[in-house]
């Protein structure tokens, strides 16, 4: 099974899903930056190198204590999946280093292996292999170090509730989830929505034209700008329109990012943001800053560590294939737990079709592996149910801002926000 070179920071949405090449150098620290590490180090003063920008002192000092807060796990977390924009600086010498203010020091060109934007501009934010190994790292502390915190990796791939070598037929996926199969089919009911909705706004325009005794060009011109610039901005508006029309969405919605959260967190794929639609994109203080994981809509921003290193290689194993597949196709799964069936997911499908065809050019059979993901992704599901509540919960009552919060919550601690308004 071989694959492009590729990245695997993979941005999971109702809108697309990405993988490229990833290339780790954390360890490797430049010479432009020593830090002198004590044996012990107090919360407060791991807290205050976090406040201050130096992670990677924090992560050092957390590795060499016995314990830590979920609070200060939370702030760990929040800290790692800030991305801030990369500053080139010429040294002595007129090379050229580049400054981590999130790491806390200069690094040689050569240890961020080139670093990619996440989005293209003057203020363009910079998502680098050594973030992501950052963020590798404390996921792993939050493990070790906080009592209790035990989701994140508990599903091995080698123990899955139904294996891989026996492929999956409709009739095992029904009967291992006691569901039909058309509840893991994605309808087009949402869209059908929006076009109702178009077309009750152009006729209300024309009753309204008709009762001010004026032409309804204007209105409909109005109507038209209205919604580029809305499209423009990710769909926000409108979507906020038409959920709080018919709540019920926003909640199916949320419901279908929190089966790829829990799903991806068990699988040991440490995740990065999750946004619940354009609207909480778009309004999210730090949605314009880099920090949403350059989600737009509706998604949940995760890697897998060893696609990234599977990539290296040239070769992606058929573990590493499916992990990915049962995290894209959770969604679906947490869908049709909840509700029967499925709304959202077409474009998860056809982030799988054209991972599974064209990332890793692998001669899997799409339908049955589709069937074999969401089969496994609702099982993991049902049996973390607790966990998955305490999922959806937190995203009802808090938002989707503070995924230090989220996760500690998912993990079972209930912690204040950690991120500043």
């Amino acid at each position: 099974m071989t694959c492009k070179m590729m990245r695997s920071f993979v941005l999971l949405s109702i809108t697309a899903s990405s993988v490229s090449g990833f290339i780790g150098a954390f360890q490797k620290r430049s010479r432009h930056h020593h830090v002198r590490i004590q044996n012990t180090a107090t919360g407060n003063q791991i807290e205050t190198l976090i406040e201050n920008g130096d992670l990677d002192s924090a992560i050092r000092y957390m590795e060499q204590t016995e314990s830590v807060s979920p609070s200060l796990g939370a702030k760990l977390l929040n800290a790692a999946v800030t991305l801030e924009p990369y500053e080139i600086q010429p040294t002595n010498n007129n090379d050229k280093t580049i400054r981590d203010p999130i790491g806390g020091g200069l690094y040689e060109p050569s240890d961020l292996a080139g670093p990619v934007a996440a989005n293209k501009g003057s203020n363009a934010r910079m998502v680098s292999p050594l973030q992501e190994q950052r963020l590798v790292q404390c996921y792993t502390l939050l493990k070790e170090k906080i009592s209790g915190v035990g989701l994140f990796g508990s599903a091995d791939m080698n123990a899955l509730p139904l294996p891989s070598k026996g492929g999956c037929s409709i009739e095992q996926l029904e009967m291992a989830t006691e569901l039909p199969l058309s509840a893991f089919r994605p309808n087009l009911a949402t869209a059908n929505l929006y076009w109702l909705g178009g077309a009750a706004a152009c006729a209300l325009e024309v009753l309204l034209s008709r009762a001010l005794h004026i032409s309804p060009q204007p209105l409909f011109f109005a109507t038209f700008a209205a919604g580029i610039v809305d499209q423009a901005l990710g769909g926000g508006a409108s979507e906020k329109i038409m959920w709080t029309l018919n709540p019920s969405q926003a909640d199916r919605v949320l419901r279908h990012e929190a089966g790829h959260l829990l799903v991806a967190h068990m699988l040991g794929c440490p995740v990065q943001s999750v946004s619940l639609g354009a609207w909480d994109a778009l309004t999210k203080s730090n949605a314009l800053d880099g920090n949403s994981g350059g989600i737009m809509g509706a998604g949940t921003s995760f890697f897998d560590p060893e696609l990234n290193a599977a990539s290296l290689k040239g070769r992606v194993t058929r573990s590493v294939v499916d992990r990915y597949s049962v995290v894209v196709m959770a969604g679906i799964a947490a869908e049709a737990l909840c509700f029967g069936d499925s709304e959202g997911g077409s474009d998860d499908e056809r982030a799988l079709q054209i991972f599974l065809s064209q990332t890793v050019q692998t001669n899997v059979n799409i339908p049955e592996q589709a069937r074999w993901a969401a089969t496994n992704a609702l099982l993991l599901l049902r049996g973390q149910k607790e966990a998955y509540e305490r999922l959806v919960t937190v995203l009802q009552n808090k938002g989707s801002r503070d995924i230090g919060q989220i996760i500690m919550a998912l993990e079972g601690y209930d912690v204040d926000s950690t991120v500043k308004s």
